[in-house]
């Protein structure tokens, strides 16, 4: 619940900032910080950390929610919108089951510590891929 909370209000603060800051920096700033909470579930111990956790979570997913929109707008064409939009939430859909799938086995082979650094693993090479091709 709190994760949903602060990307709902964090989206609509973020949708103004997008507008007058460059986006491109703040949306590789919003996968860094989600880097950061990827490592940061391993090191918590109490619910006061997990709440923290959650806190960050849903202001990166702000982050990125909105200036990924914004960005696929201006990379797709314009008559093609509904397809091209419908083929990138595919993937993204497909992708997100991929990795549940994984992060299930992964926990019961090796446990949640190994879920999470590998997810700062992904989140670190996304963070470079973006950082250079952005």
């Amino acid at each position: 619940m709190e994760f949903n909370i602060v990307s709902a209000i964090f989206k609509g603060i973020i949708g103004y900032i997008i507008e007058v800051i460059d986006r491109k920096k703040l949306y590789v700033f919003g996968a860094f910080l989600n880097t950061l909470t990827f490592i940061s579930y391993i090191f918590a111990n109490n619910v006061f950390h997990l709440i923290i956790i959650e806190f960050m979570s849903g202001v990166a997913y702000a982050i990125e929610g909105p200036i990924t929109l914004s960005l696929l707008t201006e990379m797709l064409d314009d008559k093609k919108y509904g397809r091209e939009i419908g083929i990138v939430e595919f993937a993204k859909e497909i992708s997100v089951a991929i990795a549940s799938l994984v992060a299930g086995i992964v926990v019961v082979i090796i446990g949640y510590e190994a879920v999470f650094l590998l997810g700062a693993v992904f989140q670190i090479a996304s963070v470079i891929i973006l950082n250079n091709y952005l």
